[in-house]
């Protein structure tokens, strides 16, 4: 069984985290079932964690009326991939910021490019996530 349960954790999830591989049966059903319903599960540490981030919840425009020197542009970029390291390591909504991830790679725009730099955040919210 732990075959089983290791290849659900490495595909819904980033891999297993502590405790995960002692999941079996019934257990490991009912956490698949949890995960493809992200609203029901608790993520309120996660959010907690990430309130401190700003630029995740400012709009481009915002973004470059608070940072309207090029060279500081880069903060709301910087905020993002922290957001995301955060959710990858400590999110109980583990589905989901996999489906964020694989989206956020497929439709990947170019941070580097002009203007995207700053609305990348945004993008990641209201487009993908």
């Amino acid at each position: 069984m732990e075959n089983a349960t290791l290849h659900a954790f490495n595909r819904l999830a980033f891999g297993p985290r502590p405790g995960d591989l002692e999941l079996e049966g019934q257990q490991l059903e009912e956490q698949v079932e949890a995960q493809l319903h992200p609203s029901g599960i608790d993520d309120q540490a996660v959010e907690e964690e990430l309130s401190g981030l700003d630029a995740l919840n400012l709009s481009g425009l915002e973004l470059i009326r608070k940072y309207p020197e090029r060279r500081d542009q880069r903060i709301g970029l910087e905020q993002l991939t922290h957001a995301k390291l955060i959710r990858a390591l400590k999110s109980e909504r583990q589905l989901n910021e996999v489906m964020v991830d694989f989206w956020y790679n497929h439709f990947n725009v170019f941070a580097g490019k002009g203007a995207c730099r700053v609305l990348v955040p945004s993008y990641e919210r209201e487009a993908i996530r």
